[in-house]
């Protein structure tokens, strides 16, 4: 029997389960992140409330987490800048490795989407994906993402200069 888990919005008391998350993900091999190690990620738990309270105060920004019994796994966020892309908003999700391929990360950004579609400061919502990480392509292929272009060596990771592929999603109102 499977555990049941939920996915919702952050809250200040989530601030240590969402840095230890996101240290445990980046501390993996091949990742899929732009982090390639615990020592790269430098917010604190109270840098993490601050964070989260910030989001919370936004009509432009979400966070959300993932949870079984009251444990994190899986964390995502959007968020918009100010100005001329306030309406657009960037993306990241990370699931667990325990808890990949069950439906978490699509379930985080269905959320999302439907947060986005009913928020009406929100235009646009767009992600940057390394080209080998085919299983999150897929789920955001899925959901409605078209392919929009590819940024050639433009982020360097682990030594190696990676490409990045755009895909966006555009709310018409």
């Amino acid at each position: 029997m499977t555990t049941a888990w939920q996915v919702r919005e952050a809250v200040p008391s989530d601030a240590a389960g969402i840095v230890a998350h996101i240290r445990r993900i980046a501390d993996e091999p091949n990742n899929g992140i732009s982090i390639s190690s615990a020592t790269e990620f430098k917010f604190t738990e109270v840098d993490e409330v601050e964070i989260i309270k910030k989001y919370a105060e936004s009509d432009n920004r979400l966070m959300l987490v993932a949870e079984v019994e009251k444990a994190i796994i899986g964390v995502a966020n959007c968020r918009g800048s100010d100005g001329g892309y306030s309406h657009t908003l960037s993306f990241g999700i990370t699931v667990n490795r325990d808890w990949r391929d069950r439906g978490v990360g699509t379930a985080m950004l269905r959320y999302m989407i439907d947060w986005c579609r009913a928020n009406p400061v929100v235009h646009r919502l767009e992600l940057w994906v390394f080209p080998d990480n085919v299983r999150a392509i897929h789920v955001y292929e899925k959901l409605g993402f078209q392919h929009e272009g590819n940024r050639r060596a433009s982020f360097l990771k682990d030594g190696e200069f990676r490409d990045l592929l755009l895909m966006g999603m555009v709310f018409e109102r």
